[in-house]
């Protein structure tokens, strides 16, 4: 059969079954791992990625298209059932409680105990329609107490994001912008040698991946079920290569306008080096950018357009805010060079990663362009 690709993951074993006899259907064999431990406890699907729906290489394209058309038409259902409500009595606080109509025949927690429930495929019967308004404008037509839980969750959301960015951005954005006056007012431009300290980058960055970890721990960030395509080594090199490419034109195009960075990347080797510090220097070099690279695409790209979506309600705002960050704390290499350039970048990464959720392609680009600038910079 050859090797096995997982395709999906999920947090419910009925979510991979459903998937699983739509592929068996098509005549597919698939298989599910790690299926018997989430489903004895679920609460462990994070700790051991979900169960995987894999299916043979040969089949993976296939396999993809199938359940990509299925989720086209659970959307579209979703859609039309967008505006409607179901309202059921809780079996554990015995409250009126009110869900979306796309939630219907789901697992969900109850708004008012939190305790898990099935919702019902319609309305309770028994309920007269007084009660059934009352509990719509409540918790879903922006009622106090409808209100009061999105006031809730957005607030959550926006602690969760402060937490992470406290240490992986705002940080790096108070020293940008310290740099960028010191530079404006006195008039100077100022260069960094990175051979001197390259070790200093791998310590950020492990200290903004640090910051993600009780992320990945409690939610499981990148979330499941995140519909990437199959991993397929050779399109990843070549969407790293163009990316690579797309960033370097794009950096190229900016430079016409002729202002000059204020802050300049340069490599100047000691002059009493052997041949062995060289080579240990170099290795520390690589290993900060690619360190470096890691930490800015899993926060700025995998972390943040996920939350973005998530309190916005839409990828666009995501991509877009998600850049905007990303290129504000470039600043000190000034306005064109820096803020722009990068808020450029920002857009290609994360219109990539908002298209494939693919990770690597973007690690792999992000290396691969800021060792071209250095080396181009680098005497």
């Amino acid at each position: 059969m050859g090797s096995l690709i997982t395709i999906e993951e999920y947090d419910r074993d009925f979510q991979a079954h459903v998937a699983k006899l739509a592929l068996e259907q098509a005549g597919i064999q698939c298989f599910l791992a790690n299926e018997t431990i989430v489903s004895m406890d679920w609460f462990m699907a994070n700790a051991v990625g979900g169960i995987r729906l894999q299916v043979a290489e040969s089949d993976a394209e296939e396999a993809f298209t199938i359940l990509s058309e299925i989720r086209a038409k659970r959307q579209a259902d979703e859609a039309a059932l967008k505006d409607t409500w179901i309202v059921c009595v809780c079996g554990g606080c015995k409250k009126t409680v009110c869900f979306e109509g796309t939630k219907k025949g789901r697992l969900e927690s109850c708004p008012e105990c939190s305790r898990y429930m099935d919702v019902p495929e319609q309305t309770d019967p028994s309920l007269d329609e007084t009660q059934v308004a009352q509990s719509i404008d409540s918790h879903c037509l922006g009622g106090a107490s409808g209100q009061t839980r999105l006031l809730s969750n957005r607030l959550f959301l926006l602690a969760e994001m402060f937490f992470v960015l406290w240490f992986a951005y705002f940080s790096d954005l108070i020293r940008a912008i310290d740099t960028y006056s010191y530079c404006i007012e006195e008039n100077v431009s100022m260069t960094h040698n990175l051979l001197e300290s390259p070790l200093w980058l791998v310590g950020r960055s492990v200290m903004a991946c640090a910051a993600m970890l009780p992320i990945f721990l409690v939610f499981g960030m990148p979330g499941k079920d995140a519909h990437r395509l199959p991993r397929n080594y050779t399109k990843d090199l070549i969407a790293t290569l163009i990316l690579t490419v797309l960033a370097l034109t794009i950096s190229g195009s900016l430079s016409l306008f002729g202002e000059p960075p204020l802050y300049v990347s340069t490599l100047e080797w000691p002059n009493a080096s052997t041949v062995v510090t060289k080579l240990s220097l170099v290795v520390s070099l690589v290993l900060s950018i690619v360190a470096n690279s890691i930490a800015e695409e899993l926060v700025m790209r995998a972390y943040l357009i996920d939350r973005l979506e998530r309190f916005f309600g839409s990828t666009t705002a995501a991509v877009v805010l998600a850049a905007v960050l990303f290129g504000s704390y470039h600043i000190y290499m000034g306005l064109i060079p820096g803020l722009v350039n990068s808020t450029a970048l920002g857009f290609l990464f994360g219109i990539y990663y908002a298209r494939t959720r693919r990770l690597v392609p973007l690690i792999g680009a992000h290396t691969l362009y800021n060792l071209a600038v250095i080396f181009m910079n680098g005497t």
